[in-house]
């Protein structure tokens, strides 16, 4: 199996722990929604993220994007 880096934040690695309580059983939703000051339908959202793919789940979908792509998407000043 081939290792991968995951670079996060401090703020997505304390909500990557407290998901992974919630998956145990530890806390609730509804603690879980308080620890991270969100809303419980996020923490569900959440979740099955980490659930299907671990603390990549948690890590903003657009980090790795290419920034050159990025550029093209911002509309052209006239």
């Amino acid at each position: 199996m081939k290792k991968e880096l995951i670079v996060m934040a401090q703020k997505e690695l304390d909500k990557y722990e407290v998901i992974k309580k919630l998956i145990a059983k530890e806390i609730g939703i509804g603690d879980a929604a308080k620890l991270i000051n969100c809303t419980t339908r996020h923490i569900r959202r959440l979740r099955v993220k980490v659930r299907r793919d671990g603390a990549k789940g948690i890590v903003h979908g657009l980090r790795a994007a290419n920034v050159s792509s990025l550029l093209l998407l911002r509309p052209r000043a006239s």
